[in-house]
């Protein structure tokens, strides 16, 4: 069971406008207590959750957790950043080792450019073909219509 306190203000206000009276007073405040009919419902306090009763993919992902703090507390891995030289911060070595890159990719464009004329030439004789074939059809035709 619960107890309910009510406050009850009134207030009485009377005005009058422009430049006429302003009364402003408070009549009286009165408390009421009353108990409800209702049983108390819910928890009055906070429930600390445990891992138990978490669902198996949050077991594992607490689990798999657990794991990195123990295989890092005993690897104990240096970060990138503290551990980076001043001269391997800057520039921009690409510049070692270009002519080789160079004569490779020269190579294998030379190699592309030949596997790409072995594999046209069969298209480039379909294509021949079809207009000497397009060619004698239109004379023919044109000797029927008797346009040539």
């Amino acid at each position: 069971m619960k107890i309910l306190s009510v406050f009850v203000l009134v207030f009485i206000e009377t005005r009058s406008w422009p430049y006429g009276t302003y009364t402003n007073q408070i009549s009286s405040v009165q408390t009421f207590n009353f108990v409800t009919p209702f049983p108390d419902s819910g928890r009055q306090t906070a429930v600390q959750e445990s891992s138990a009763k978490e669902s198996i993919p949050i077991q594992l992902d607490i689990k798999y957790g657990g794991l990195q703090r123990v295989v890092a507390d005993f690897l104990n891995p240096k970060p990138i950043v503290d551990t980076i030289q001043e001269h391997e911060k800057y520039g921009n070595d690409g510049g070692k080792g270009r002519a080789i890159s160079t004569a490779v990719v020269a190579a294998v464009e030379g190699l592309s450019n030949g596997l790409n004329a072995l594999v046209d030439i069969p298209f480039q004789k379909t294509k021949t073909i079809g207009r000497q074939i397009t060619e004698s059809l239109n004379q023919v035709g044109g000797k029927l219509v008797g346009l040539a």
